[in-house]
């Protein structure tokens, strides 16, 4: 998919989830992709639609 996109996100620290919500980018990221949220270096380790959402689940880079 390309152009602009809302996800919903999950990140989490190791196994704890830390953040959940709503990011808009310019274009639907891929597993591997690095993103910055909040200050904090994430890195996708999945990307899935749910309902009329695409969901994405990021970690933390230590």
């Amino acid at each position: 998919m390309t152009g602009p996109v809302i996800c919903v996100y999950h990140a989490y620290d190791g196994d704890e989830l830390v953040a959940t919500g709503r990011l808009p980018l310019e274009r639907l990221p891929s597993v591997g992709d690095e993103l910055r949220l909040n200050g904090r270096l994430l890195v996708v380790r999945d990307v899935a639609f749910s309902g009329d959402s695409h969901v994405l689940t990021l970690e933390r880079l230590r």
